[in-house]
């Protein structure tokens, strides 16, 4: 991709912040925009089985674990983000922060037909449960 992108094969890439930093990426390309369309989740998985046998005060060892976890991993990788912005900036990139505005517009052109098609994999109820998570999220980790 990095000769590509200096050959001027391709004109644009997505990758993460430390991707584009660490790899090399930011050294042959001049512009970045940060459109925030991807926020990477963590799962912490358990046998159910084996979960269910331990004991109550247990089980909740390993929740607030869990939830610990979470929180910990969500603000590093926003703490990181901001960190690898400005070391692209300092390669002399000019970076974008989309606007309010201009992420709004592009839900409204794409949210439509890929809720369906999801919708359509997972159920209705499981997407509402996301889409619930993801406004909790939101909250947690930018306090909008």
């Amino acid at each position: 991709m990095i000769l590509a992108l200096g050959q001027g094969v391709v004109d644009g890439q997505e990758n993460a912040t430390p991707i584009v930093h660490d790899f090399g990426i930011a050294d042959v390309q001049k512009y970045m925009s940060i459109n925030e369309h991807i926020f990477g989740l963590h799962a912490v998985m358990i046998n159910d089985a084996f979960y269910m046998s331990l004991p109550e005060e247990q089980r909740a060892i390993i929740a607030d674990g869990a939830r610990l976890y979470r929180d910990w991993s969500n603000a590093r990788k926003a703490a990181l983000h901001q960190e690898y912005v400005q070391k692209i900036r300092d390669k002399g990139l000019e970076v974008h922060v989309t606007t309010a505005a201009e992420k709004e517009a592009f839900k409204e052109a794409t949210q439509g037909p890929v809720m369906e098609y999801i919708v359509e994999q997972v159920g209705q109820e499981l997407v509402d449960d996301l889409l619930a998570a993801v406004e909790d999220s939101k909250r947690l980790v930018r306090g909008y």
